[in-house]
């Protein structure tokens, strides 16, 4: 068997909210995308990554709890109508979202940030299996409801472990493959 990684990797997009039809995507696929993820390198093979798949009503009670979490620490000037519903608007696009976690090791065998770098090499292994799907497209999304307590508590997390952020999934009808990127060369020293 021979391919090109290079292309392959070449091809690998972000694919946003905008983009998303809003069709709901087949559960399978998502088994799919978190088995690719589970390929990932592993120091010590402590596995540190874990993932919570929102989908139907629990996608619809995360979103919640991201309204909640978002009035509740919005600035002194609440938040606008518009802001309010592109939250709100959520379920509506994504058919799930997969909440990715950085379970700590109970030994500490490892340093965190070898276990934070497995899940993220974990998160690109689902970018990766987003390539065998014609009309499927997702992209991780961090930022302060990723890093807020309120969504830690939400989550059930422990207190060593982390959320890295949320990989949203949506159908969409026309896959992007080509980005104007700068040569690789411009961010080498060989030293």
């Amino acid at each position: 068997m021979s391919f090109d990684i290079l292309e392959i990797l070449k091809t690998r997009r972000s694919h946003f909210r905008k983009e998303f039809s809003g069709q709901t995507v087949d559960n399978s696929v998502i088994d799919y995308l978190l088995e690719c993820a589970h390929q990932a390198p592993t120091h010590k093979l402590t596995y540190p990554w874990r993932f919570k798949v929102f989908h139907k009503e629990s996608l619809q009670s995360l979103v919640n709890k991201f309204l909640e979490i978002t009035i509740k620490n919005s600035p002194s000037d609440p938040l606008t109508k518009a802001q309010v519903e592109k939250i709100a608007k959520i379920p509506h696009e994504a058919s799930h979202i997969i909440a990715i976690c950085m379970k700590r090791d109970e030994a500490l065998r490892v340093p965190e940030i070898e276990e934070i770098c497995a899940v993220a090499c974990a998160v690109q292994n689902i970018y990766l299996g987003l390539l065998n799907f014609e009309h499927v497209g997702g992209y991780w999304s961090t930022g302060t409801l990723a890093h807020s307590m309120e969504v830690h508590s939400y989550l059930n997390l422990s207190e060593q472990d982390k959320c890295l952020g949320f990989f949203y999934v949506g159908h969409i009808e026309n896959k992007r493959t080509q980005a104007n990127r700068p040569h690789a060369t411009d961010y080498i020293d060989w030293c």
